[in-house]
């Protein structure tokens, strides 16, 4: 019974390190699981034999707020939405979600100092474990193609694993800077060759700009974290001025990308989802068709010409696939301008809450490293409402936030 005591009053100890350290493997070997992960850490929190009164931080507060808001009007837009209860049911697993980040998040901020010493060097394990995982895989499955010769099947076998390396990715700069706090550049330095390899092998585009963004980002915050953060800020002003530009443009960047790319087909699919995503948004600006209801848009089913190779073979795509590859976009369509202005407050008190102190200078390069690369996926890839999706932003997030998080005095000696 002590034991049991005794794992009781570790559970925020326990329920973290499961989640940083199997949620790395996962991602390589299910990745669409990897919500069980969290699922398994919530439930560890929940056995606590006591609860802590530590405050939620005013960023973590505000975001809720947000949170609460994008949730409120997501079940509100059931009464306009195309599908009412698909929308319902999707705003009741983003309220889950929502409220498993924020279990965790409590449970982060009652960490005592030497239980945060473990969750570091947790998050550092898992880091390398998912990211070695990850190569012996890709590299394995390159192997074993070539070996097969049936080298025309190499992309499709590496596209089952971009949901792992975007995942691992945005684990991965938390894992960096706890990496280089504890071992050094010597060691730091190999884990981030070792990631973007891993980035460059799969054949998502998407997945190594997001590496690449995030790269620079990390570099620019060695010299001034507030600049780093007023570049993320203006790079998502900047698309959200952009997108529109994209319908009166889009066949002269599809000229170009034809052009430039020995496979030009996803970059073409890709802006003429996003022409047909803005012709929609124009056609219900302010509500837009219900939450999480782009992949039943009226007409997105029709087949739109995307390229025709030299031998006159000709490829096609639905003008409305699963989702439109762009999270600000879905945000307007689904949930109108309000749930555009939601998104983006968001991502600004994202922004505000990394810390620009000194002595918490490398794991806020690691968070602002971690916002861009999330950045770039979610223009460019994946349903932002994704079970899977939301469970490794929220990760990220919460990987980041237990980094950068101070202890309080009262729990310093405890655990």
């Amino acid at each position: 019974m002590r034991v049991i005591h005794k794992l009781r009053t570790q559970a925020d100890v326990l329920a973290l390190g499961l989640l940083f350290l199997s949620m790395p493997f996962i991602a390589v070997i299910a990745s669409k699981l990897i919500f069980w992960c969290a699922i398994l850490a919530v439930f560890l929190v929940l056995s606590k034999s006591e609860w802590s009164n530590v405050p939620l931080s005013a960023d973590l507060r505000y975001s809720g707020a947000v949170l609460l808001g994008l949730i409120t009007w997501g079940g509100l837009s059931w009464f306009w939405s195309i599908d009412p209860w698909h929308s319902l049911l999707a705003t009741a697993r983003l309220a889950f979600f929502v409220a498993a980040f924020f279990a965790l998040s409590h449970s982060a901020l009652c960490l005592s100092e030497k239980g945060r010493a473990i969750i570091r060097l947790l998050i550092c394990a898992g880091g390398w474990l998912g990211i070695i995982a990850g190569l012996v895989v890709v590299v394995g499955t390159y192997g074993y193609t070539v070996w097969s010769g049936e080298g025309e099947f190499l992309e499709d076998r590496l596209n089952h694993f971009n949901r792992t390396g975007a995942i691992l990715l945005i684990l991965f700069w938390g894992a960096l800077a706890t990496t280089q706090q504890k071992y050094g550049r010597s060691i730091s330095i190999p884990f981030l060759c070792m990631t973007g390899i891993l980035c460059f092998l799969l054949p998502s585009s998407a997945l190594f700009l997001a590496f690449l963004l995030g790269l620079c980002v990390f570099g620019l915050a060695h010299f001034s974290l507030t600049l780093s953060k007023a570049f993320l800020l203006f790079a998502f002003l900047f698309y959200v001025v952009l997108m529109p530009v994209v319908t009166l443009i889009g066949p002269s960047i599809i000229a170009v990308v034809t052009e430039l790319l020995a496979n030009p087909i996803p970059q073409i699919h890709r802006i003429e989802v996003w022409q047909f995503c803005l012709e929609k948004i124009a056609q219900h600006p302010l509500l837009g068709f219900g939450f999480d209801t782009s992949h039943k848009i009226p007409g997105g089913e029709t087949q739109v010409l995307l390229h025709v190779a030299p031998d006159g073979s000709s490829t096609s795509g639905p003008l409305m696939p699963l989702h439109p590859h762009s999270a600000p976009l879905q945000a307007c369509l689904e949930l109108g301008i309000p749930g555009l202005c939601l998104l983006a407050l968001l991502f600004r008190l994202a922004i505000r809450a990394i810390p620009s102190n000194m002595d918490k200078r490398s794991e806020s390069r690691a968070a602002v490293a971690t916002v861009a690369s999330c950045f770039i996926l979610a223009i460019l890839s994946f349903d932002i409402w994704q079970g899977w999706w939301l469970c490794a932003l929220f990760s990220a997030v919460l990987c980041n936030a237990t980094i950068v998080a101070r202890t309080s005095p009262k729990k310093i000696n405890q655990l």
